[in-house]
């Protein structure tokens, strides 16, 4: 398998996911079907600010949307790659560049989010320790 069938092949997995992760807050939050009759309309009226989120569930739909978005932008720059013409290739080119970016920006946010989350999992692990060793034993 290629590079660009493996990209199609995960970009299927990815919109699959997202549009499962989607159709679970459809459920959860007991949407209406003739607002929300699929998973598309269900993102819309996220990004419309019709519906509000849990925060987790925001994270889920953000981190879904970047994985979708960057995955696209791979394949297309990659599927300018096979067209094989000059022009193609120069496009395709700027598209990796631009593609680069937005990875690194997306990585780096992320990055932050978990070291962030890690200082708090070690404080909590503090916390626990110092209540372990604490409490009255019965």
């Amino acid at each position: 398998m290629n590079c660009l069938e493996t990209a199609k092949e995960r970009l299927g997995l990815l919109i699959k996911n997202q549009v499962q992760l989607l159709l679970t807050i459809k459920e959860d939050y007991d949407l209406d079907d003739e607002d929300c009759e699929d998973a598309e309309s269900v993102q819309s009226a996220i990004n419309c600010g019709d519906i509000t989120l849990e925060w987790d569930e925001n994270r889920d739909v953000d981190y879904a949307d970047d994985a979708v978005r960057c995955q696209q932008m791979l394949v297309r720059a990659l599927e300018l790659i096979e067209a094989g013409d000059k022009k193609s290739i120069h496009n395709a080119n700027k598209a990796l560049e631009t593609l680069i970016r937005e990875a690194r920006k997306v990585r780096k946010d992320k990055e932050e989010d978990v070291k962030k989350a890690q200082e708090l999992v070690s404080l909590m692990d503090e916390i626990i320790s110092v209540c372990d060793n604490h409490r009255q034993k019965r």
